[in-house]
C-alpha cells in the first residue's frame, strides 16, 4: 500500500503527499497530491486523504474476488496416496499428497483510485464539506450482483463517513434518498417491532400509570399519606393521560414527544373550562418533561429518552383580551394605597389580622397558617440588638421563624396595630376548641390549622377564599363596583414593593425570606449576617406611612365579636353621618338613600 507518512514540501513551497496508486498504460504509478501552502490545512487533508485511500482499499478487498494460484512448480514424481482409518463409530480417508504444487488465493491487480474515490479525494483537498460524485459504470464486479442506486451510496457513504456525499446527477440523488428512506423506516419498524416484542407491549397510558405511583410514594406527608404536592402532581399526570393520545413506548420518539408538548400549549379543554389557562398550560408541559426524564431512568422500562430530544422554551398563545388585559396591569401586580386603606374598612377583624400579617411580615397563606405561639415575642428588646446594632427597647414586638417554602430564617418587627390584632386574637384563640394534633397559632373555628389539607388531599384554600370574599363584599358597594380582584398573595408582593422603595433590592430579599436576597453573590449568607437591622427600619418607615389607614377605623379589633352585620354597604354608611353632617332630617336621608327611617336613625347615632 503506497503511502508517505509525513509531508513533503516542494520546491515552489506547496505541501505534496504521495499516496496510493493509480493505472497507467505501463502498469501503476504513485497518485500525488498538492496541498497548499498553509501547513496546518495541508495536516488535515493528508489525515483524511490517508483515511480515504485506507477506504478505497478496503471497498476493493471487499468487491474484488479472489482467485486461485500455485505458489509452487508441482514436483514430476508427485503422488497422491489414501489411508483407511478406524474409529469407533466409523472409517476414515485420509489423503496424502507428495510433491503436489500448493495453491494460494490472490486478488488480480491492487487498489487504485478511481473516478469516485478521486473525486472525493479533490473535494478534501479543497477543504470542502459535502461532494458531489458521478455514479460507477458498472455498480457490481467479477459476477457479484450489482446493488441498487441507493444501496451503493449508503454503502459508500458509511464507508466514507468523515465528508457528506451526494450523487452529481439530482434525479439520481433523489431517486437514492428515497430508497434510502424507505428502506431506513422499514428497519426502525422493524427494530421497534422486535423491542415491543421484547418488552411485553409497554405504552405510555400504562407507564403515565406507573409515573403516578412514583409521585405518590415521593410526595408524602410524616404519616405516609400524600401531601397537597403531590396530589397537584397526580392530577396534572391524569390530565395528560386524558388530553394526550395513548402510544407504544416504542414510538415515543422526539417528533411525537414535541408534538405532545404543541397540544399542550395550544391550551385544550379543561373539565370545567373551555381552555387552560396560560399558567396551567405551562404546568402541564413541565409536568409532561418530568414524566419524559423519569421515564428514561425508570426500573423496568427499556424506553430511553432520544439523543436528539432537547427541551427549550415553548411560546404558549394567548387570545387578544389576555394580550390587553395583561398590558394594562403593571409587571407586579401590588394593592395601591387607597386599596389597602378600602380594605382595611371592610374587613372583619379576622381579615384585618391577615391584612396585616401580609403587609407587616409578607407572609402569604401558607405562612399564615403555619405561624407557631412561640413564633410571636410581644413587648420585648430584640435579643441580638447589640449584634445586628439596632436600638431596640423592651416596648418593641417580633416574630422569629423559617419560612418553610425555602428554609430561609426570617425577622421582622411588628408595627403597633399588628400587636393589638395579634392580642385580640390571642384572645379570641382561648375561645375556641383546638384540635390535639393542631400547634399553629392561627386556626379557624373549628380549631383546625388553614394547611390542613380537603377531604381529597386538595390544598387549602380557606385563606384565599376569606380574601376572596371580602373583595365580593367590597365590590356590591356601588361606590367600589370596579375595585380589582387580587388574590391574598398580591399583599405579600405588596409588601415586598413598599419594603424595596424604602430600603433596595437586598433588605426586600431578606424581608420576603428568599434565598439569594443579593443574586450576583451566592456565597455572601456563608460569610456575612443577612441585614435585619436594615429590614427593621424599612419596616418602620412603611409603617409611618400606613399609619393613617389603620386610623380610619375607630375600634378596628373590638372585644366583644360582632354578631352578624350591617344590611346596607359602607359606603351608604358614610353618606347618611355625612348628610347628617349637614343637617338633612331623617326622612329626608331615608328617601334620598332609599333606606328605612330607622336604619337611618340607628347608624346617625354611631358617630
Amino acid at each position: 500500500m503506497a503511502q508517505k507518512k509525513e509531508l513533503c514540501r516542494s520546491k515552489n513551497g506547496l505541501f505534496v503527499r504521495n499516496l496510493g496508486w493509480k493505472k497507467t498504460p505501463k502498469g501503476y504509478s504513485q497518485k500525488k497530491f498538492y496541498l497548499g501552502r498553509e501547513e496546518p490545512q495541508a495536516k488535515i487533508a493528508s489525515l483524511k486523504l490517508e483515511q480515504l485511500w485506507n477506504a478505497a482499499c478496503r471497498r476493493w478487498e471487499a468487491s474484488t474476488l479472489p482467485t486461485p494460484q500455485l505458489s509452487s512448480k508441482p514436483n514430476p514424481r508427485h503422488k497422491i496416496t489414501t489411508e483407511t482409518i478406524s474409529t469407533p463409530n466409523r472409517q476414515l480417508t485420509a489423503i496424502h499428497s507428495i510433491g503436489v504444487g500448493e495453491l494460494e488465493f490472490e486478488r488480480p491487480g491492487k487498489p487504485v483510485w478511481d473516478e469516485v474515490s478521486l473525486t472525493i479525494a479533490e473535494a478534501i483537498r479543497n477543504g470542502e464539506a459535502t461532494v458531489r460524485v458521478p455514479l460507477p459504470r458498472q455498480l457490481g464486479q467479477s459476477g457479484l450482483a450489482p446493488p441498487s442506486i441507493g444501496q451503493w451510496l449508503d454503502q459508500l457513504r458509511r464507508d466514507i463517513p468523515f465528508i457528506h456525499i451526494e450523487l452529481l446527477d439530482e434525479d439520481l440523488q433523489f431517486e437514492a434518498e428515497s430508497e434510502i428512506k424507505t428502506q431506513g423506516t422499514k428497519l426502525i419498524n422493524q427494530g421497534r417491532r422486535m423491542i415491543f416484542q421484547g418488552a411485553g407491549g409497554e405504552t405510555m397510558h400504562l407507564a403515565l400509570d406507573e409515573y403516578i405511583k412514583a409521585l405518590e410514594s415521593k410526595h408524602v406527608n410524616l404519616d405516609g399519606t400524600v401531601n397537597p404536592t403531590g396530589t397537584a402532581q397526580v392530577r396534572q399526570t391524569q390530565f395528560l393521560k386524558e388530553c394526550l393520545s395513548d402510544c407504544l413506548l416504542a414510538d415515543l420518539d422526539t417528533p411525537r414527544i414535541l408534538a405532545y408538548q404543541e397540544t399542550l400549549a395550544l391550551r385544550p379543554p379543561g373539565k370545567r373550562v373551555k381552555r387552560i389557562a396560560v399558567r396551567t398550560a405551562r404546568n402541564y408541559i413541565k409536568q409532561l418533561r418530568h414524566f419524559i426524564r423519569w421515564l428514561s431512568t425508570a426500573p423496568g422500562y427499556s424506553w430511553k429518552r432520544p439523543s436528539d430530544l432537547e427541551f427549550t422554551a415553548i411560546r404558549i398563545p394567548e387570545t387578544v383580551q389576555e394580550k390587553a388585559t395583561a398590558a394594562r396591569t403593571s409587571r407586579v401586580q401590588t394593592y395601591s394605597y387607597e386599596e389597602i386603606q378600602t380594605l382595611w374598612e371592610y374587613a372583619s377583624p379576622l381579615k384585618r389580622l391577615l391584612l396585616l400579617m401580609g403587609l407587616n411580615c409578607g407572609f402569604d397563606a401558607k405562612m399564615i397558617a403555619t405561624l407557631q405561639p412561640e413564633d410571636i415575642l410581644l413587648n420585648q428588646e430584640h435579643p441580638s440588638a447589640r449584634e445586628i446594632q439596632y436600638q431596640s427597647t423592651e416596648n418593641d414586638s417580633w416574630i422569629f421563624r423559617l419560612r418553610n417554602k425555602t428554609s430561609v430564617y426570617g425577622e421582622w418587627k411588628l408595627w403597633p396595630i399588628t400587636v393589638s390584632a395579634i392580642e385580640w386574637w390571642q384572645k379570641q384563640r382561648t375561645q375556641i376548641e383546638i384540635a390535639e394534633d393542631v400547634s399553629a397559632f392561627i386556626v379557624n373555628q373549628k380549631g383546625h390549622a388553614y394547611d390542613t389539607p380537603t377531604a381529597g388531599n386538595d390544598r387549602n384554600m380557606q385563606i384565599p377564599n376569606l380574601w376572596r370574599g371580602l373583595s365580593d363584599q367590597i365590590r356590591k358597594d356601588e361606590d367600589h363596583t370596579e375595585f380589582r380582584k387580587l388574590s391574598f398573595g398580591k399583599l405579600r408582593k405588596t409588601a415586598g414593593n413598599l419594603i424595596r422603595v424604602e430600603s433596595g433590592g437586598e433588605a426586600a430579599g431578606v424581608f420576603l425570606c428568599h434565598g439569594t436576597p443579593v443574586k450576583s453573590d451566592d456565597l455572601l449568607d456563608f460569610y456575612t449576617n443577612r441585614p435585619f437591622a436594615k429590614v427593621f427600619e424599612a419596616i418602620d418607615l412603611v409603617g409611618l406611612r400606613l399609619s393613617p389607614i389603620w386610623s380610619s377605623v375607630e375600634t378596628p379589633f373590638p372585644e366583644q365579636r360582632k354578631r352578624g352585620g350591617s344590611n346596607i354597604s359602607q359606603s351608604k354608611i358614610r353618606r347618611i353621618k355625612s348628610m347628617r353632617r349637614q343637617g338633612f332630617n331623617l326622612d329626608y336621608v331615608a328617601k334620598a338613600l332609599r333606606i328605612t327611617k330607622q336604619t337611618a336613625s340607628r347608624h346617625s347615632q354611631k358617630d
